[in-house]
């Protein structure tokens, strides 16, 4: 199974990681810049000559993003960054990457930095072959404000491919809902560990394919420990399932009986019996109002079917209870209620 964090909870690896592990947040970060720059070269092919606005806050989100322009830059990139604030707002690790980058500047015509508020109604964001977004990732706690507000709501109605940094701007990292607009990122590069907000509601739709960048976060952090959220994928499924031997036979893997539908309710008995055989079971035998076992035979091939009286209603009658005893040795796991109703003699049936 795969963590899924909450903002609180990757902020309490990062500074684990820091405090006990002696691994610099530079290093962290230097670590998360250089993956998120190999993602945008696998979007575009290649960056070489391409033309990349970075739309960089002043936290380490903006940190991760002057450190993907360097990256950008050295790889061939025509990079324009975008600072949401003052270059005297940045500080910490993100003013380590911010200064690294105003070095390059001297030598080279490949990165240019701008005070967006100073730019904000001359950018044409459709004449980027990129757009990267780098202005909160999860250190947003709230409704984005004045040019903030803007610069977002510039990626989210450009047609460039963006790629989002840990989590789409604009968006909760723990529960998904957008404040108010958000990019639709092409895809988003996350740090370390995935966050909630990248598989729940907008956060979902919005995100674009979503890679986990590895910072070098150490595997046995005692605040992974305490994390109770997972994503469960097809391996984990695939552990739980029991072997099933080649010179097996159907009656060996599983035989179900279903007391299943009544008239207007036929599908919910239809998918029962689809489901069981998908599931892996060996025969399957659903039990129905007779005047419907046509229905069930029309809509299924490997289930089985047995016609069963019923009342004048189309629901299963309480004379079912002795037509099904056979069946009910048969079986290795009964299935009741699908599509039954509520008729009186039904429901007596189902208590028997």
């Amino acid at each position: 199974m795969e963590l899924l964090l909450t903002a609180e909870e990757m902020r309490d690896c990062d500074h684990e990681a820091i405090e006990n592990h002696s691994i610099s947040g530079e290093s962290l970060m230097d670590k998360a810049s250089l993956g998120a720059a190999k993602i945008a070269s696998k979007i575009l092919a290649s960056v070489r000559g391409k033309q990349i606005a970075v739309f960089c806050g002043k936290g380490n989100n903006g940190g991760d993003g002057f450190g993907i322009s360097f990256y950008l830059n050295q790889s061939g990139a025509k990079v324009r960054v975008y600072l949401i604030g003052s270059p005297a707002d940045v500080t910490g690790d993100a003013k380590i990457f911010f200064d690294k980058l105003k070095q390059t500047l001297p030598g080279s015509s490949g990165v240019e930095i701008f005070e967006f508020e100073k730019e904000a109604y001359t950018i044409l964001l459709n004449s980027f072959d990129l757009v990267v977004d780098a202005v909160f990732g999860t250190g947003l706690s709230g409704e984005p404000k004045d040019f903030a507000k803007k610069a977002i709501d510039m990626m989210a109605q450009t047609s460039s491919p963006v790629l989002s940094i840990d989590i789409p701007s604009g968006i909760d990292a723990d529960r998904g809902a957008v404040y108010s607009s958000c990019p639709k990122a092409t895809a988003t590069a996350t740090m370390g560990m995935v966050k909630r907000g990248l598989v729940m509601n907008e956060g979902k739709e919005n995100s674009g394919k979503v890679f986990v960048v590895d910072i070098g976060m150490p595997p046995d952090l005692a605040a992974m420990k305490n994390i109770q959220t997972f994503i469960i994928n097809c391996k984990d499924v695939q552990s739980l399932l029991p072997h099933r031997k080649a010179e097996t036979y159907k009656h060996a893997v599983g035989k179900i009986f279903g007391l299943v539908g009544s008239i207007g309710l036929t599908g919910a008995g239809i998918m029962v019996g689809k489901a069981a055989m998908r599931a892996g079971a060996g025969a399957v035998i659903l039990g129905v109002p007779s005047e419907l076992n046509t229905i069930y035979e029309s809509q299924l091939t490997e289930v089985m079917t047995a016609p069963l009286p019923h009342t004048g209603e189309g629901t299963f009658s309480l004379a079912v209870l002795l037509r099904i005893q056979k069946h009910l040795e048969w079986a290795d796991v009964l299935v009741v209620g699908p599509g039954v109703s509520r008729n009186q003699e039904t429901s007596q049936l189902i208590i028997k």
